[in-house]
């Protein structure tokens, strides 16, 4: 199904850029404004430049910080900072991290994969696209007619076959070995495999595979619509056109260090008669328990209510509100999953409507609620963090917390197969790979 390529990666040159830690970034989706400040301050060739450049106060347009970037690229390629690999690879990357006091060690190939319609599945998707971050993303990959990031997929292994060529692969010296304080402490060892036969079993391995998308879906859909633009402008165009191509981080959903995280809700503009009646209406759906919030283990016990799944219970759907009372947390347990299903689109699958984030955000925030339409961008925010999400609600900015359960892999595997989309924001794989260390570019 998918079809998976070496290219010819670009990547700093080491015998200029002696430490590749100064030069290294975030992914600009968690990069502050702070960040990227500091990054500048850090080295004139640090990639951020590249992949999140800074906004300008003369910028006419989107466009004009992704004009500045593609020239900085240019003038890093026409000094020698970057250089362009002599031969294609697919790059073999192993992310060192440590996770709730655990060390993990995460293998994924960076390649170049072929864009295919959504309504393909061939590629397949999750979480529903946020337009403005989709015109971002646009007009960065057509003003600099690169991905300067890869986007992450993960596939179904069955037999192991690609775990086990990427295991037993001879990789020799690695081009890239680093530890990234900045990046949680990390360390990364990245290998270029050049050798054609091992290639071809890798790609083969993935061929008939198809590709979920686990962080980029707004990546991909720039990749797709540009694409388009020079179909459009040349129906002749080549099949294997530099432009059919998106960059990917690819690794096995069966990984045990695939960790995925919960996007927790935060809410405000809620009409005091709503927000009084809440808890009265929760109870036709869940069942309600109130912990005190001075209780000494009170996050410890969160975390194990959110994160581990009761194997006596393993299709229990639970959530925590805080925000109708300042001392108390709610924890919520759906105690009938029929009527969450009745209340819910009939348009959506039984697979849909047991996730935690649908309930929450059908049930809880449109129904109950009453946020829809656009008044969703202006009430609802995110964090990742339950203890922010807290405090934010504590310090008046907003008035509920909804804290979610983590999707498994193989929910989302489920929603993706059945061609349905999660709620914005649904997801978050953890953690997210730094970039700078090898892109790709099209002309």
């Amino acid at each position: 199904m998918a079809d998976i390529c070496p290219f010819r990666g670009i990547r700093y040159n080491q015998r200029l850029i002696t430490d590749l830690s100064r030069v290294i970034c975030a992914p600009s989706d968690i990069i502050t404004t702070k960040m990227q400040r500091d990054l500048y301050r850090q080295s004139e060739y640090n990639f951020v430049r590249l992949d999140a450049s800074l906004r300008s106060a003369s910028d006419k347009s989107e466009d004009s910080r992704w004009q500045r970037a593609a020239a900085t690229l240019e003038d890093w390629l026409d000094k020698g900072i970057l250089q362009i690999d002599e031969v294609p690879a697919i790059y073999l990357h192993d992310y060192y991290f440590t996770y709730l006091g655990k060390e993990c060690m995460r293998r994924s190939i960076i390649a170049l994969v072929r864009l295919e319609e959504w309504d393909r599945m061939i590629v397949r998707r999750h979480e529903k696209i946020l337009p403005e971050l989709y015109k971002t993303r646009l007009s960065q990959v057509r003003m600099m007619k690169a991905d300067t990031s890869p986007l992450l997929a993960f596939f179904e292994d069955q037999g192991g076959r690609a775990s086990s060529l990427l295991s037993t692969a001879k990789l020799g010296r690695p081009i890239i070995k680093i530890n990234l304080r900045s990046n949680a402490d990390s360390r990364h060892i990245i290998w270029a495999i050049t050798e054609p036969n091992l290639i071809g079993q890798m790609c083969d391995s993935l061929a008939e595979k198809p590709l979920y998308i686990a962080d980029g879906h707004h990546r991909y859909g720039g990749a797709l619509a540009l694409w388009a633009e020079r179909y459009a402008s040349c129906p002749s165009m080549s099949r294997d056109d530099p432009f059919s191509f998106v960059m990917m981080e690819l690794f096995s959903a069966s990984d045990p260090c695939l960790i995925v995280r919960a996007f927790h809700r935060l809410v405000r503009g809620i009409p005091e008669p709503v927000l009084g009646g809440l808890l009265t209406e929760l109870m036709a759906f869940f069942e309600v328990e109130e912990w005190l919030l001075d209780k000494s283990d009170i996050w410890q016990k969160v975390d194990v209510l959110l994160t581990n799944i009761d194997p006596d219970k393993p299709d229990e759907v639970v959530m925590v509100l805080f925000g109708l009372a300042s001392d108390r947390l709610f924890v919520l347990r759906v105690n009938d999953f029929a009527a969450t299903s009745r209340a819910m689109p009939g348009s959506q699958s039984e697979v849909y409507k047991r996730f935690a984030v649908s309930i929450a955000d059908q049930i809880i925030i449109r129904k109950l609620l009453q946020i829809t339409g656009s008044k969703r961008e202006k009430q609802l925010a995110f964090s990742l963090d339950r203890r922010d999400a807290v405090q934010k609600v504590s310090g008046g900015r907003y008035q509920l917390a909804l804290l979610l359960q983590a999707a498994r892999p193989e929910q989302i595997i489920s929603i993706a197969d059945a061609g349905e989309t999660m709620p914005e924001k649904s997801t978050r794989f953890y953690p997210k790979p730094p970039t700078g260390f090898v892109f790709y570019r099209m002309v």
